[in-house]
């Protein structure tokens, strides 16, 4: 129990230290994490970057599809990969 409770003050203390003497880096790293978080959810709902829209239409593309098509396609995906999971590409 007492290692628990060293742990907690000694984290306590370095934030609190680092707090008082970088707190423009501080800011700054909050800064950058709250814009990268931005950036993720923008490219993860709309297609700017391939996402939502582009993931919709394949998955419309795939339901459409006949077996005979979709083993053409689930072939021509694993070309370049070789067959074991382990040291797939």
């Amino acid at each position: 129990m007492t290692k628990s409770i060293f742990k907690s003050v000694l984290v306590g203390v370095l934030f609190g230290t680092v707090a008082f003497f970088m707190p423009k880096l501080l800011v700054g790293i909050f800064v950058f994490g709250l814009v990268m978080k931005l950036l993720k959810s923008c490219c993860s709902r709309y297609s700017c970057c391939g996402g939502r829209d582009r993931k919709l239409e394949m998955m419309d593309k795939i339901r459409s599809m006949s077996d005979a098509e979709y083993a053409e396609f689930v072939a021509s995906k694993t070309k370049g990969c070789c067959s074991s999971k382990s040291n797939c590409c």
